[in-house]
């Protein structure tokens, strides 16, 4: 009768799976689950990564449409507007649009809001672009309004025909709104940017006659001579570049936030690996019968393989399928920010962008998962084994690691480890790869791990000779060794990636809270624009500056500049630290060189201090000549001293504020130090800075805690994404350790049965079963948060070298009690009530078996 059954033809493959499926409807449960939590973390990580830069392609393609090159200024203060007429008279451009970009701030009944102003030409939509199509040829007509996307209106509370109070270059101004849908802007509107005529914007941001940019679209053939012209016409005042070029800056500055989501996908993808290998092999036993009593009937290898072919892909689409749909949710609901530290640099949009590449690599990784796992079963195809898998598997339902096999694998796993410090060590890009290094070397040294508790305890129950719980667990775990073992290794793997990169998200968050108590302990009272801008929008100074300066309980005003710089891809932060500053450099971020004298020679002036990733990436060492593209030609520096990146991942760069003054060409300020008496309270300052300044100013004054506080909310954003994906992880994991337990626990009722036959008691095998899991995810999660401290260690100097952060290395008990107590919490808990009913099961359920 299966003979007949067991051909090639898909309705009698068909009618197999769906046996199975009725037969063991938990066990196909349970490695479809696995598959597509696995599946659905690395499609969401890596969707929302590629995102960041795709969106802001996207924006940049729409809006740029034909164009090849464009000129930029050199700082926020722009260039004038006639070098835009002179732009469109050079031989080859065909086409010059002008755009001024300036950071604002929207205040509504709903709240504020940080937003970048933009405005252009109207012959914008002549460059055909994507994001351009529906304007007039004449450009938007909007009059004295500026246009919101829907989002940004809807988070400010106003709508089309209302008002919104813009600040902009310490100016204040009631503005008329108007609400543009997506249907009008496209991908433009997930910026969240403001769209404005140039005239009305130039008033707006007191940039009368200024630009930022020029998009030019050249004749065919005769860009590289244009480009040359411009070169000429531009000279060393502004960037003349390919219009795409802000895409290398923004590619920068994300990288490490792609490097680390990217790392925890591989883990995310190991988790969901071992989930579905762990659920597999609750049916190598069944499957490896049913096999063998297909070729004692005479079933042909190849019929055998093709049942088994088919019963794996049929698995590991649907579960693929489910996954998708599962990291798409995941998608909306957690990834779908953008961090940051991003969105006040870069035209970084919240739209989405389908890369099919990652649903083929996720969709292919769940296939793979599940191919492999279903591997056990065809090497029974081999002639003579049918018979010896139907004796043999009938008693055990897993198999056994020899202590020789065990030996190997620890040996193994600690070359792997060495090898990980090696890569570490010598190539600290790498670090990446040292991070999946550790995570298989957790799973490596498990079996030899798990040998020696079970041997240890096994001592304990020598001493008496009743049937305790210790003795029915181990008992049972040695029974099922490989699936002990591998339910193990995911608390393992669980455990070891939110410890390593839980740490290292700890020692970047410590890092940058020690570096702004440092940054702004110069200051008593701090006025700024508002928003999270890292001091780096400018505004001209407020007329009523003297009359703070002469405000009772004042007792000095300083002026902070600083502002973005562009020098070759990187973005970088140029900070002109005002000479009578107590503290020119944070000693937190000091890598190179003498503090003290480093600190002399920046009062001095003509020397700087930089980031050591921007420095050695130019072969310059302290001492050396660092020259930088300014607005007023290119300005050279003597480097004091190599910093970490003061919070900034391109990079940062410190001169003196009469320096950066002769550099940038404005004196401009973009913050106020106002140090206080100390006799006056940081409220009562605040009080009287802001009455000297009148209420028509448009600059927030904040003491030196609000700023603070501030900056700690803003520097532990930026890192968000690890904290939710390391949540992520460990939940998954535990709900796959908790199903593996409680599908394990349940196939054990015939053995339990067996037991009671022997004495034991409901309660007693109830206790011994939770004893087995608190056993299984005690051993996993202690080996995993060994291996990840010690990757915790890797990230940090990681971080230090590659990225610039400043890390320190602290070892956090808390989060990794935290991570252990989820893991163990929940596998216990969600096991407490399969084991409970599975240890009442009859006496008389033995003698079914």
């Amino acid at each position: 009768m299966i003979l007949r059954l067991c051909g090639l033809r898909f309705r009698a493959l068909l009618g197999f799976y769906r046996a199975r499926v009725r037969e063991h409807p938990m066990q196909e449960m349970l490695a479809m689950s696995g598959i597509a939590v696995g599946v659905a973390l690395v499609y969401a990580v890596l969707m929302s990564s590629s995102s960041i830069t795709g969106s802001a392609a996207q924006v940049l393609d729409g809006v740029a449409g034909n164009a090849s090159l464009q000129v930029t200024a050199r700082s926020d203060r722009g260039f004038d507007a006639d070098l835009a007429a002179r732009v469109q008279d050079v031989d080859g451009v065909r086409l010059a649009v002008p755009m001024l970009r300036t950071n604002v701030i929207l205040i509504g009944p709903g709240g504020q809001r940080s937003v970048q102003m933009v405005a252009a030409g109207p012959e914008l939509s002549l460059l055909g672009g994507d994001l351009t199509r529906n304007f007039a040829p004449a450009g938007l007509r909007l009059g004295s309004s500026i246009a919101l996307p829907e989002r940004v209106a809807d988070s400010l509370g106003v709508h089309s025909g209302s008002t919104v109070d813009l600040r902009a270059d310490g100016h204040r101004h009631r503005v008329p709104i108007a609400v543009l849908t997506d249907d009008v802007l496209g991908a433009l509107g997930g910026t969240g940017s403001a769209l404005a005529e140039l005239p009305v914007a130039q008033r707006l941001s007191n940039r009368d006659g200024r630009l930022s940019q020029v998009l030019i679209e050249t004749e065919p053939g005769k860009t590289e001579q244009a480009r040359q012209a411009l070169a000429h016409i531009a000279g060393d005042r502004v960037n003349v570049s390919n219009a795409d070029s802000e895409l290398a800056t923004l590619r920068q500055a994300a990288k490490p936030n792609d490097q680390s989501t990217h790392l925890f996908a591989a883990i995310g993808a190991m988790v969901g690996f071992l989930f579905s290998l762990n659920a597999m092999l609750f049916t190598v036993a069944e499957r490896r019968r049913f096999i063998a009593s297909l070729r004692l009937d005479g079933a042909s290898p190849r019929q055998a393989l093709s049942i088994l072919a088919f019963e794996a892909l049929a698995l590991g689409i649907l579960a693929s399928i489910i996954g998708l749909a599962l990291g798409e949710l995941l998608l909306r609901t957690v990834f779908g920010d953008v961090p940051d530290y991003l969105t006040f640099a870069f035209p970084v949009g919240t739209d989405r962008i389908f890369r099919p590449w990652i649903v083929a690599l996720a969709f292919g990784g769940g296939m793979l998962a599940v191919l492999v796992a279903s591997l056990r079963p065809v090497f029974d195809l081999r002639a003579g084994l049918p018979l010896d898998a139907v004796t043999r598997e009938r008693a055990e339902p897993g198999e056994a690691i020899t202590d020789r096999a065990a030996l190997r694998l620890l040996w193994l796993g600690i070359a792997l480890v060495a090898l990980t410090t090696a890569i570490a060590f010598a190539a600290p890009a790498l670090t990446i790869v040292g991070g999946v290094t550790l995570a298989v070397a957790a799973l490596l040294v498990m079996p030899t791990t798990f040998g020696l508790v079970a041997s240890r305890l096994d001592r304990l129950t020598r001493s008496t000779g009743k049937l305790n719980m210790l003795a029915v667990a181990l008992m049972e775990l040695r029974a099922t060794t490989t699936r002990s073992v591998a339910l193990t290794a995911v608390a393992a793997l669980a455990v070891y990636g939110s410890v390593a990169i839980g740490g290292a998200r700890d020692d970047i968050v410590r890092g940058l809270d020690s570096h702004t108590r440092q940054w702004l302990s110069n200051a008593d009272i701090w006025v700024t624009p508002g928003g999270q801008d890292l001091m780096t929008n400018s505004f001209t100074p407020p007329a009523n500056l003297a009359k703070v300066r002469r405000a009772p309980g004042v007792a000095d005003v300083r002026l902070h500049r600083g502002g973005f710089l562009d020098v070759g891809d990187r973005r970088i932060w140029l900070i002109g630290r005002p000479v009578g500053d107590r503290t020119m450099i944070p000693s937190s971020q000091m890598l190179e060189g003498d503090i003290g004298l480093a600190t002399r020679r920046l009062r001095q002036g003509g020397w700087a201090t930089a980031s050591t990733a921007f420095a050695d990436e130019r072969d310059i060492d302290v001492g050396d000549t660092l020259r930088l593209p300014t607005p007023t030609g290119t300005a050279s520096f003597r480097l004091a001293a190599k910093t970490m990146n003061y919070g900034w991942i391109p990079g940062a760069v410190t001169i003196n504020d009469q320096d950066y003054v002769k550099a940038m060409g404005t004196t401009a300020p973009s913050a106020i130090e106002v140090d206080l008496d100390r006799s006056v309270s940081p409220a009562e300052g605040k009080r009287t800075v802001a009455a000297a300044l009148g209420a028509d100013v448009g600059l927030i004054v904040q003491t030196r805690q609000e700023r603070e506080n501030q900056y700690y909310d803003f520097g532990r954003e930026g890192v968000s994404r690890l904290s939710q994906i390391a949540a992520l992880l460990l939940l998954a994991a535990a709900f796959a350790v908790a199903c593996a337990l409680g599908a394990t626990i349940w196939q054990r009722r015939p053995r339990l049965a067996a037991l009671k036959i022997q004495g034991a008691r409901r309660k007693q095998l109830w206790r011994a079963m939770l004893f087995e899991t608190g056993l299984l995810v005690s051993v996993g999660c202690l080996v995993g948060a060994m291996l990840g401290i010690y990757g915790h260690l890797l990230a940090g100097r990681f971080l230090r070298t590659t990225t610039g952060f400043a890390a320190p290395f602290g070892i956090e008990a808390s989060q990794i009690l935290l991570a252990i107590g989820l893991v163990a919490g929940v596998a216990v808990a969600m096991s407490m009530l399969p084991g409970y009913l599975a240890a009442g099961v009859s006496p008389r359920a033995t003698f079914r078996e």
